[in-house]
């Protein structure tokens, strides 16, 4: 092999063997070229504190690896203790980088746990950075999770929209909080609606002012109004004044009767005006004949959009890098 300080072949031992009770047992180093060149099954075996250590200087990778065929990693870590399989420090750059060129799914970086841990984790120590990050200005998914469920504990902040079969909430039951859960639905609608509720106390003609937010005009536009009387029939009960300069008058009712009323608005913010609900959309050309959920209609997971990305594709699981 041409520009190589060392190199050996073996048909089934090890081409180089180094063993070292604190140093380096081998040390490879090269002005230009690569410092330690390992091909095989496994290009290069490691196991130490650590196995494998490689450092590119200012302008090389620490340690990059390759593999040509589809079933094995560019670079593959495993512990058995309590350490890192893979670990990677990077001053200005990244830590570790991982990259997949090939048409079948594959992932550029992937992790795995066959216990309790996590197959990827990420820690940002510093107050702009991001545990895990993701970019797909291509179109792609910039994260994509595949069954069981995801926990954030913390806040989740969206700058753009959220799609979901369901948005619920779920707390400990306020009768039972040690062993019931409460769940409630969102209210769903074809425009994108604020809803504002309250209760008032009419005075001696039967009459009200509510006072509502500075924003609310800012907001919404298109209000609608209901108006409830309670305790008493109030028959005469109707809205004075729509809303204007940040209220709305109230009048008909019994003197010193009570009212529930709500309003609702229709967003009319900056986001909204310029990302318009769109109730019906075509598919694409790559999602047509494919459901989101495919089970409620009685079909096969392989009717699912993204099920030849999923890991629990038997076509994928077989292709994929260990």
């Amino acid at each position: 092999m041409a520009n190589s300080a060392f190199f050996g072949t073996s048909d089934s031992g090890a081409a180089f063997f180094g063993s070292s009770g604190s140093g380096t047992a081998i040390d490879g180093r090269s002005g230009s070229g690569t410092g330690v060149h390992g091909s095989g099954v496994v290009g290069v075996l490691g196991e130490g504190t650590p196995g494998v250590q490689g450092n590119g200087g200012s302008t090389g990778d620490g340690v990059d690896g390759f593999a040509s065929n589809a079933g094995r990693s560019g670079v593959y870590g495993s512990n058995a203790g309590s350490g890192a399989g893979v670990f990677g420090r990077g001053a200005a750059g990244d830590g570790v980088h991982g990259e997949t060129t090939g048409a079948n799914p594959a992932a550029g970086v992937k992790g795995k746990t066959n216990n309790t841990g996590y197959g990827v984790y990420g820690t940002a120590t510093g107050t702009g950075g991001a545990a895990i990050g993701g970019d797909a200005p291509n179109g792609g998914k910039a994260a994509h999770f595949y069954g069981g469920d995801v926990y954030i504990d913390n806040n989740l902040h969206v700058t753009k929209a959220i799609t979901a079969g369901t948005k619920d909430f779920k707390i400990d039951h306020p009768l039972d909080p040690a062993n019931e859960y409460l769940v409630h639905a969102s209210i769903e609608s074809s425009e994108m609606v604020n809803i504002y509720s309250g209760n008032v106390e009419l005075d001696g003609h039967g009459v009200a002012t509510i006072t509502l937010p500075a924003w609310m005009e800012a907001e919404n536009a298109d209000f609608r109004y209901q108006l409830t009387a309670v305790g008493l029939s109030q028959a005469g009960l109707y809205v004075a004044q729509e809303v204007r300069d940040h209220r709305f008058v109230v009048a008909g009712g019994s003197p010193g009767g009570k009212v529930s009323w709500q309003i609702t608005g229709v967003r009319r913010d900056r986001w909204a005006l310029a990302n318009p609900l769109v109730v019906e959309e075509k598919k694409p050309a790559n999602e047509r004949g494919l459901y989101l959920h495919p089970e409620a209609y009685g079909l096969r997971p392989e009717k699912r959009i993204g099920w030849s990305e999923d890991p629990r594709n038997p076509a994928r699981t077989a292709a994929e890098p260990r």
